[in-house]
């Protein structure tokens, strides 16, 4: 249930996922939703965490990237990284990135997140993963030039 849990929280944002579109759109109705995560959207939310920190999901848009279909989802799979490096980008300058920095930032982001997702696959250590995505952050939270080292 993490990928859907993952989806509603993408496409409503934390404060706007209610329990509502979880019954809904998971078709698990309402009580059994409660049942299953008594601790609410919090609980919900730390599930879907633990299911992007365990690496051991394929990116789907990843994987028709490397195989022979990657020609016909071509024009998709750019569209979805150049999505994800633009939101990236954004958040980055709202955290006080200047924007040439940012951009450059968020390639390097999802390169470490979607080498980490190879790496794991590769050798069955979700340590990979994590580490990679650790170090995504760290360097992330630090702003502007700080995090450049200039």
């Amino acid at each position: 249930m993490a990928p859907q849990l993952a989806e509603i929280f993408r496409r409503y944002g934390y404060e706007g996922a209610g329990i509502g579109a979880f019954a809904t759109e998971t078709g698990a109705g309402r009580s059994r939703l409660c049942h299953f995560s008594p601790g609410g959207k919090e609980e919900m939310a730390a599930a879907v965490e633990a299911y992007f920190r365990s690496g051991q999901r394929i990116c789907l848009v990843g994987a028709f990237a490397l195989d022979d279909g990657r020609t016909r989802f071509s024009g998709r799979i750019e569209s979805y990284f150049a999505r994800w490096g633009a939101a990236l980008a954004q958040c980055l300058q709202r955290a006080g990135w200047p924007e040439p920095e940012a951009r450059q930032e968020a390639i390097s982001i999802l390169a470490a997140i979607q080498g980490g997702i190879v790496l794991t696959r590769a050798s069955g250590n979700a340590e990979a993963f994590r580490s990679a995505l650790a170090t995504a952050l760290a360097r992330a939270g630090r702003a502007g030039t700080d995090a450049t080292g200039e």
